[in-house]
């Protein structure tokens, strides 16, 4: 529960420095999950 409010307390900040592309592709990335970027994005 203290790293769920530390991570809603901190958001705003990582948002900055993290686009929404850019934490999609780490977390595709540190779970294993091929994926193919030309169907992702508009």
């Amino acid at each position: 529960m203290k790293s769920l409010l530390h991570y809603i307390d901190t958001q705003e900040e990582h948002h900055r420095k993290y686009n929404f592309q850019d934490e999609l592709r780490a977390l595709l990335k540190k779970y294993g999950i091929e994926h193919d970027e030309r169907y992702m994005w508009d």
